[in-house]
């Protein structure tokens, strides 16, 4: 997995809505709920950046996402860096 923007966009709009449904975590990085996010979930779950979390006792219970301790560190310095370029092109 290489490390990208839209990577980086999802990891910071679920620790700033967490917890979040994957339903409403699509519409705000403008992905359609198929194949793409669940790539996405799938590939940042795998490098322990976030948890996912679904109560079986409740049918219909939507899938919900946090970021691990592990991810708050690597968001604060991405978007620290990211903002750094963007200040060059303004």
């Amino acid at each position: 997995m290489v490390f990208s923007l839209k990577r980086g966009e999802i990891l910071r709009v679920i620790k700033d809505n967490e917890p979040i449904s994957i339903t409403s975590l699509a519409k705000r990085v403008n992905l359609s709920t198929g194949n793409t996010i669940y790539r996405y979930i799938k590939e940042l779950e795998e490098k322990g950046l976030i948890n996912t979390s679904k109560d079986e006792k409740k049918r219909g219970q939507p899938t919900m996402l946090r970021v691990t301790d592990k991810a708050r560190p690597l968001i604060k310095s991405f978007f620290s860096m990211s903002n750094q370029i963007k200040d060059v092109f303004e």
